[in-house]
């Protein structure tokens, strides 16, 4: 049986085991370690506070400075409305710091013009608002209560007809005055939408057509060149047989000398009605 002596004993532990001066010295190093990483952290923090209120500083300075007033407001894209009166709308703009406006008000503003569909406004440093403007586009004109309204793709008004759109060729919608207000608005509107179809797929019969008659709410009348032929169709669907009508029109016309008016409203007819007063 092996016996191991004391010595051997100490002499095998020595290798495991720490002197209490070494560990001592692996103390300080830690604790010199952990306050360098605290002295670090402490430094960063500072630096972080001192970065943010200088952000905050200078953005202070930035909403605030004189420099960066707003003097001048510019209005492109206009070629019927009056580039005065969009800059009008604006104007609440001038004089305020640019940074510190708010852009979407400003576009609400300029859409409260009746020519004006859609507006982007863009800073230009230092001192100037660009406002491009996309205006509403004319397509029909409306009379309504003495007076003749241009109208908009939606049936909405846009401005007084006047000698400056005299060169103009757009239909005439009749019949409103006929209408109570929220009756006639859905009408024109309704109406306005078809002739943009009509406009698209039948260009032919957009070209020759003169009025529309509004004033009954079962068939919209649409009355073309010569003043002599007459189609009634549904309010919401004017091209319905219109291709039909198209082939037969010819020998229509032949066959009655005159014709009172034509219906396209029912599905494969299309029916004439001579002066006489006989459908054919």
């Amino acid at each position: 049986m092996n016996t191991r002596s004391p010595a051997m004993d100490h002499t095998a532990a020595s290798g495991f085991l720490r002197r209490r001066g070494n560990m001592m010295v692996r103390r300080r190093r830690r604790l010199q370690f952990l306050g360098r990483g605290l002295t670090r952290m402490t430094v960063l923090a500072v630096l972080a506070l001192l970065a943010a209120w200088g952000v905050q500083r200078a953005h202070g300075w930035l909403v605030t400075t004189e420099s960066l007033m707003v003097t001048r407001l510019e209005v492109v894209g206009t070629q019927h409305a009056d580039a005065e009166s969009v800059r009008a709308l604006a104007n609440s703009a001038l004089h305020r710091n640019m940074l510190a406006l708010d852009l979407d008000r400003i576009v609400e503003d300029v859409r409260r013009h009746p020519w004006i569909a859609s507006a982007v406004v863009q800073r230009r440093l230092p001192d100037t608002l660009i406002i491009a403007v996309t205006e509403r586009t004319p397509c029909a004109l409306a009379v309504l209560r003495g007076k003749v309204l241009l109208l908009d793709t939606r049936g909405m008004a846009i401005d007084h007809y006047g000698p400056r759109f005299a060169g103009w060729s757009l239909p005439v919608f009749r019949g409103l005055d006929d209408l109570d207000t929220d009756t006639g608005y859905r009408q024109s509107r309704l109406a306005a939408a078809q002739l943009e179809v009509l406009r698209a797929q039948h260009p032919d019969f957009f070209a020759r057509l003169t009025e529309v008659d509004l004033s009954n709410s079962e068939f919209t009348l649409l009355s073309f060149e010569g003043g002599e032929e007459h189609v009634r169709v549904l309010p919401d669907d004017w091209t319905r047989n219109l291709d039909e009508y198209r082939a037969l029109r010819g020998t229509m016309f032949e066959q009655y000398e005159r014709i009172r008016h034509v219906d396209l409203r029912w599905n494969g007819r299309v029916v004439a009605t001579p002066m006489d007063g006989n459908a054919g």
